[in-house]
C-alpha cells in the first residue's frame, strides 16, 4: 500500500512539473547570448578593477612598511 502511495505521489509530481514547464516562456538564443556576454563583460571589468585596486593598495602598504 505504501509503495502505491509513493508511486502515485511521484507520478503526480512529474505530471505537475511537466505542466508547469509548459507555461515557461523560454528566452530566445539571441537574448541568452546578449545576457551571457553582458555578464562576462561585467565580470571581467570587476576582476580588472579589483586587481588594479589590490595592486595600488599593495604599493601603498609597501611604502608604509
Amino acid at each position: 500500500m505504501a509503495n502505491f502511495v509513493t508511486n502515485n505521489r511521484l507520478t503526480r509530481y512529474f505530471q505537475e512539473s511537466y505542466l508547469e514547464l509548459r507555461k515557461v516562456v523560454w528566452p530566445t538564443a539571441d537574448t541568452v547570448r546578449k545576457h551571457t556576454l553582458l555578464v562576462l563583460g561585467i565580470s571581467l571589468f570587476i576582476g580588472i578593477y579589483f586587481a588594479v585596486l589590490d595592486y595600488v593598495l599593495t604599493l601603498g602598504v609597501d611604502q608604509l612598511i
